[in-house]
């Protein structure tokens, strides 16, 4: 069975709240079934002590020495995403579909290039909390650890990779994009660049005006990204449409979805709303089933 769902999971999503991850280059394609390769989880390696094909990350207890271990600084972010990502695919995944070197090349690439986490941290409009970042780190390596369903609603939290910039624009003030590097890093650094990130994002502004720092919605309000709306909400604007979408509650298992974010299981299996397995959050290679 073939699974077309997008991972949360996966890289800036995690920023964001779950709209841009529709340009995420890791989708699940794993079964629905719940059971992983070997149901004993994952960090930086699978058994306590390996060392990964291409990430160089060795750890017991996610304390790994590769792309700085759970403390990485900008510029090793996103080996650190996909060293984390792919030990959870190798061995919380059933059928990962393809090695750890393939995998975290992929995630690396996606991170990297679609983006621009590393940017995001090292831009001074971010404000970056490296010690935040190390907790949210260490508690994203310990859930992949354990196979742990509810990674991708940590991961997009304020406890998780939301919080781990704390914004220097103040509400009510401008937060457009730059004009220098990528137009991806420069859109993803002003989509975080807000102070107070628990009540506040960057909503776009449509017709060419200026975008602000604007309090997070209540239902029915308008947003760009999950991340314009109260937690327990996600934005219905699954093509990142500059008209933007509404807030709504997330939806229970068995209702349409058109992303994760959309679930409260932060699972959408072939445009329905499943049950949270294993295979649903650590699957992410789309050629596997």
């Amino acid at each position: 069975m073939k699974v077309t769902n997008l991972r949360s999971y996966s890289v800036v999503a995690l920023f964001v709240s779950g709209a841009l991850s529709l340009a995420c280059g890791s989708s699940n394609s794993g079964s629905d079934g719940s059971g992983g390769s070997n149901g004993t989880g994952a960090s930086d390696n699978g058994n306590g002590g390996s060392t990964s094909s291409s990430g160089g990350s060795t750890s017991s207890t996610g304390g790994g020495t590769g792309a700085g271990g759970d403390s990485p600084t900008p510029g090793q972010l996103c080996a650190r995403f996909a060293a984390i990502q792919c030990q959870g695919e190798q061995s919380c995944c059933s059928m990962p579909g393809r090695s750890m070197a393939d995998c975290q090349t992929a995630q690396q690439n996606a991170c990297s290039t679609s983006f621009a986490l590393d940017d995001v941290a090292m831009s001074s409009l971010t404000g970056f909390d490296m010690s935040k970042s190390n907790a949210a780190f260490a508690q994203f390596d310990s859930l992949a650890m354990k196979c742990d369903t509810s990674i991708g609603s940590f991961g997009i939290s304020i406890n998780g990779f939301r919080g781990i910039v704390a914004g220097t624009v103040a509400p009510g003030g401008t937060c457009n994009p730059g004009t220098t590097g990528s137009k991806v890093a420069a859109a993803e650094i002003a989509l975080v660049s807000c102070k107070d990130p628990a009540n506040n994002a960057c909503l776009p502004e449509p017709t060419g005006m200026d975008w602000k720092c604007t309090a997070r919605a209540d239902a029915a309000g308008t947003c760009f990204t999950t991340a314009n709306c109260k937690d327990g909400l996600y934005c219905d604007n699954p093509q990142l449409a500059p008209a933007g979408g509404t807030c709504k509650a997330t939806q229970a298992t068995g209702a349409d979805c058109s992303s994760n974010d959309a679930c409260t299981s932060f699972a959408c299996v072939s445009g329905k709303c499943a049950a949270a397995t294993k295979d649903t959050a650590y699957c992410l290679n789309t050629s596997s089933m």
